[in-house]
């Protein structure tokens, strides 16, 4: 099976343990904003990105620039803010 390209949107323990399961399936995985506890996670290309990639509108430019082949939200917030209708829309 080929890895893939992931973006993990989330910055807690449950974005940790998520990212800690998908690592081997991935080639890289981009975090955003993520946490230091990430960048432990071997086996994957992982990065952490800046505060201002916590809003939607920056959440959808970052898919676009990378295109990710999935997008993985931990948090509800950037879900209830529309963030997976954004990305069906524009991605």
């Amino acid at each position: 099976m080929e890895k893939k390209n992931l973006i993990l949107i989330g910055a807690g323990g449950r974005e940790h343990a998520l990212l800690w399961a998908l690592a081997p399936d991935c080639h890289s995985i981009i975090v955003a904003p993520g946490n230091a506890g990430c960048t432990s996670i071997q086996g994957c290309d992982c990065i952490i990105t800046t505060d201002s990639a916590t809003s939607v509108s920056a959440l959808v430019d970052l898919c676009k620039r990378v295109q990710p082949d999935l997008v993985v939200v931990g948090p509800e917030a950037p879900l209830a803010e529309g963030l997976a209708g954004k990305l069906e829309t524009t991605i």
